[in-house]
C-alpha cells in the first residue's frame, strides 16, 4: 500500500524537481495508469542514469546520447510491436560522480514506474544503483561499467551487455604477447598507472590475478593516482625510474590527457603505451587535446563494428545530430537499448519479472559492437561473447589494428623515441 501511494503522489513535476533530471531529446513521462490497470500500455518507461555533470560528464554524455538515438530508432520503427506498438519513454537522471546519488535516482525512477533501468558509466555508482534495482526486483542493464564486482554478488536482475574486467584482462595479455611475437620485440616488463576508483582497482586486481600465468611479461609496479588529480609528475617519474618496456594505464579523459602530457614533458621513452581499456584514451578529445603527443598510443577496447553498415549509419547520424565526434560509449549504450527492446518484444509485457526472464534468455545478434557471437548472458549476467580489439592513435585518428581480421591499418610498434618525433 505504501508503494502504491508513493506512485500516485509522484507526478511529472515532482519527479523532475526531485531528481534534477536532464531531459535531452527524449520525452519524459511518469504517468503509468494503463500498466497499473493491466491494459496494453501506450508507453513503456525506461530509466537512464549517467553522470551528466562533474568530472566524467563528457563520457556520460556519450552514453546518454547513444540511448537517445536508440530510443528514437526503436520508436520510429514501430515501437514495441508485441505491446501494440507501445513507445519507449525515457526518464533521465544525472548521478554526477556520487554513488548515493545513483541510488536515490534509481529509487525515484522505480517508484515512478520504470520497467527497466540502465547506466551508470562509473562502476562505483553502478554498484550502488544495481543494489537498489535488485531490492525492488527491477531489471538493470549495465552498458559500460566494467567493475567485476557488479556481477559477482549473485544478483538476479543485473545484466551487463558490455565487458567484465577479468575476461578482458586475459585478452589484454594475449595482445601484448601478439605484439611481441609479430614484431620480434621482447616485451618483458610494464608499469601500470591507474585511477584509484573502482574502475582502476578492478583492472589492477584482474591484472595481478593472472600475472603468474604470463611466462615472459611482468608488471613490475602498480601506481595509483587520485581520479581527479591535476598533477601526475611524481607518478610518471616513478614509472620512468623503473625503465619498463611498456606503460599500461586505466584512465578517464582528463587524467589520460594529463598522463600523456606528463610522459612527454618528462621524456619517458619506452616501447610504447599499451593500455587495457582506457576510456580516456578512447575519447576523441584525447587526440584533439594532445595532437602529435597522442601518436602511437594504444589501448584495448570493445570496438564498434566498423564493418557493419548499420554501425556506420548510427555513427554518421550521431555526428550530424550532436555536432561532435562519436566515441565507443555511444555504441555500448545504443546496443544496451536494443537489448532492452528485444527483451520487451519477447516478454510482451511490462511485468518486471517477465522482462527479467526475457533478458536472461537473450540471444541477440543485431547489435553494433564488435563481438564473436550474439549477445548472451551467463548465470552471472555477463555477456559471454564480448571481444577486445586493439586501437592506436596516429595523426589525430584512432584506428583498430588488432585482431588482424578486423584491422583498419597496420600498427606501429615499437614507437619512435621522443627525440625522433616532431611535436608541434
Amino acid at each position: 500500500m505504501k508503494e502504491r501511494k508513493s506512485l500516485k503522489r509522484l507526478n511529472r513535476r515532482t519527479f523532475l524537481k526531485g531528481c534534477g533530471a536532464t531531459i535531452g531529446l527524449a520525452t519524459v513521462s511518469t504517468g503509468f495508469p494503463n500498466i497499473v490497470r493491466g491494459k496494453t500500455p501506450d508507453e513503456v518507461l525506461i530509466g537512464c542514469i549517467n553522470p551528466l555533470s562533474g568530472p566524467t560528464a563528457r563520457e556520460g554524455g556519450y552514453a546518454h546520447n547513444g540511448v537517445l538515438l536508440a530510443v528514437d530508432d526503436i520508436n520510429n520503427g514501430g515501437g514495441i510491436k508485441s505491446l501494440g506498438g507501445a513507445k519507449l519513454k525515457l526518464l533521465v537522471a544525472d548521478c554526477v560522480m556520487d554513488p548515493s546519488k545513483g541510488m536515490s535516482e534509481a529509487e525515484k525512477m522505480i517508484k515512478a514506474g520504470v520497467s527497466v533501468l540502465l547506466g551508470c558509466f562509473v562502476s562505483a555508482i553502478t554498484m550502488a544503483a544495481t543494489q537498489v534495482a535488485e531490492k525492488y526486483q527491477v531489471p538493470f542493464i549495465v552498458d559500460i561499467s566494467m567493475g567485476d564486482a557488479i556481477t559477482e554478488r549473485g544478483f538476479k536482475y543485473t545484466f551487463r551487455t558490455g565487458f567484465k574486467t577479468e575476461l578482458l584482462a586475459l585478452q589484454y595479455y594475449e595482445y601484448v604477447d601478439l605484439l611481441s611475437k609479430a614484431t620480434n620485440t621482447p616485451i618483458r616488463t610494464g608499469v601500470y598507472l591507474h585511477e584509484s576508483g573502482l574502475y582502476g582497482q578492478s583492472w589492477r586486481k584482474c591484472l595481478m590475478k593472472h600475472a603468474d600465468k604470463q611466462s615472459s611479461f611482468k608488471i613490475i609496479d602498480y601506481i595509483a593516482y587520485p581520479t581527479q588529480t591535476r598533477d601526475m609528475t611524481s607518478e610518471v617519474l616513478k614509472a620512468k625510474a623503473l625503465k619498463p618496456d611498456i606503460i599500461l594505464s586505466t584512465n578517464y579523459s582528463q587524467d589520460a590527457i594529463l598522463m600523456m602530457r606528463t610522459i612527454y614533458e618528462q621524456r619517458v621513452n619506452c616501447l610504447g603505451v599499451v593500455s587495457p581499456a582506457s576510456a580516456g584514451i578512447a575519447d576523441p578529445v584525447f587526440g584533439k587535446s594532445l595532437g602529435k603527443i597522442s601518436d602511437y598510443v594504444m589501448s584495448t577496447a570493445v570496438a564498434v563494428n566498423w564493418k557493419n553498415p548499420k554501425t556506420i549509419d548510427v555513427l554518421d547520424r550521431y555526428v550530424k545530430r550532436f555536432n561532435e565526434p562519436w566515441q565507443q560509449n555511444v555504441i555500448f549504450s545504443y546496443d544496451a537499448m536494443l537489448v532492452i527492446a528485444d527483451a520487451l518484444e519477447r516478454a510482451a509485457s511490462t511485468d518486471r519479472k517477465k522482462i527479467r526472464d526475457a533478458i536472461a534468455q537473450t540471444n541477440f545478434s543485431d547489435y553494433r559492437m564488435y563481438g564473436r557471437g550474439p549477445i548472451r548472458f551467463n548465470e552471472h549476467g555477463d555477456n559471454i561473447n564480448v571481444f577486445l580489439s586493439l586501437a592506436q592513435w596516429v595523426n589525430g585518428k584512432q584506428q583498430y589494428v588488432l585482431p588482424l581480421d578486423f584491422a583498419q591499418t597496420k600498427f606501429v610498434f615499437p614507437v619512435p623515441r621522443w627525440s625522433e618525433r616532431k611535436i608541434d
